[in-house]
């Protein structure tokens, strides 16, 4: 991470034509943006006109600049009101009595239970605009008529974008609008002008949307991709962890003599970015641009560094490096049981201390 950091911090020392132009720098986490903040500062002496978004915020951002005809967008915060006011409508309580019956009632936490289940609700459906656009793109063309009484998902959904009057276009409209306005030359060189670069960092979960959306931005702009793979030095990518394993032998999919392990910590805790390089590699394009740099292979002197040298080279079982009494008692890895999350900051601050 550390020298994707610094690979980065050297691109952003490239001059631009527009001195006043921010850098567009996707992240997922705040911690990361103020990490990173601290390691451009480090490299470059200073951290400053860089503008930190999440995946959802860039492509908003894109929306807006090809000329986006509505100013807000459909979010997970303002579709729990929506949803929340639905809720409460007659025809609701009436046609959905099943579930109505979760929040309608006269006890004290009513309101308390109608609003929490319109969030959940609206973050429910803002996944789905990511991960099913395609019952979305079904849904926008139903009527609240049309619905059965088992279907009250897609009656809020269907009632909400009523009541909104496509004022608060969802994700699949907003990307059909990208992908319709940037074959547009005078779009193309407004976007060019506006966004010339976009920086992605540290991304350890994508989805077919985002990337799709920045795979056709990236033939009008440039796209960086900063990406850590733990394993770069073997192909990983289609290595198993032993609960996945044994399901797919158990269901027929696989037979025995397929089994491919690899390391078991690298195929359970990276089976988010063994995803995500997957979808990476799927386009030619990329592929054919991607680069390894910064790779140093770790030593085996410590507990540690011979958990991680396991992971870099995707052993598995039978040939990981062995430990000894030494390795567990040499303080590189240390387990602390805490009850609480205030015990934990206890622990690390009495360690550090």
């Amino acid at each position: 991470m550390f020298q994707l950091a610094r690979l980065l911090s050297l691109e952003l020392q490239q001059p631009t034509d527009n001195v006043f132009q921010p850098r567009y720098i996707v992240t997922q986490t705040e911690g990361m943006n103020s990490w990173l903040k601290l390691q451009i500062a480090d490299q470059n002496g200073i951290a400053a006109n860089c503008v930190f978004v999440s995946p959802n915020e860039i492509i908003q951002k894109v929306y807006y600049i090809l000329g986006g005809p509505y100013p807000n967008v459909l979010s997970a915060q303002n579709m729990g009101w929506l949803i929340y006011s639905i809720l409460g409508e007659r025809d609701f309580l009436q046609r959905f009595p099943t579930v109505a019956a979760y929040y309608d009632h006269e006890d004290h936490d009513r309101d308390l239970k109608r609003i929490a289940l319109a969030e959940k609700t609206a973050d429910l459906f803002d996944q789905y605009q990511v991960y099913r656009p395609e019952w979305i793109e079904e849904w926008n063309q139903l009527e609240p008529a049309e619905l059965g009484a088992d279907q009250w998902q897609q009656y809020l959904w269907v009632r909400a974008k009523e009541i909104s009057q496509e004022r608060l276009p969802d994700k699949t409209m907003i990307g059909r609008f990208i992908r319709e306005a940037a074959r547009e030359k005078t779009k193309q060189q407004r976007l060019a002008e506006r966004l010339p670069v976009i920086y992605l960092f540290g991304l350890s979960i994508t989805t077919d949307y985002h990337l799709e959306l920045l795979f056709m931005l990236s033939e009008i702009i440039d796209v960086h991709f900063h990406l850590v793979n733990p394993a770069p030095s073997v192909y990983w990518f289609e290595d198993r962890s032993p609960k996945q394993l044994a399901f797919l032998v158990s269901k027929g999919y696989i037979d025995k003599s397929e089994i491919n392990q690899g390391n078991a910590l690298l195929s359970s805790w990276g089976r988010v970015i063994q995803d995500t390089f997957m979808m990476l590699f799927s386009n030619e394009d990329l592929l054919n641009h991607f680069e390894e740099v910064g790779v140093q292979p770790p030593g085996n002197d410590t507990l540690l560094h011979k958990i991680q040298q396991d992971i870099y080279a995707a052993a598995s079982t039978t040939e990981r490096n062995r430990i000894s009494i030494t390795d567990v008692s040499d303080g590189s890895l240390m387990i602390s049981a805490c009850y609480t999350v205030a015990r934990e900051v206890e622990v690390l601050y009495n360690y550090l201390v």
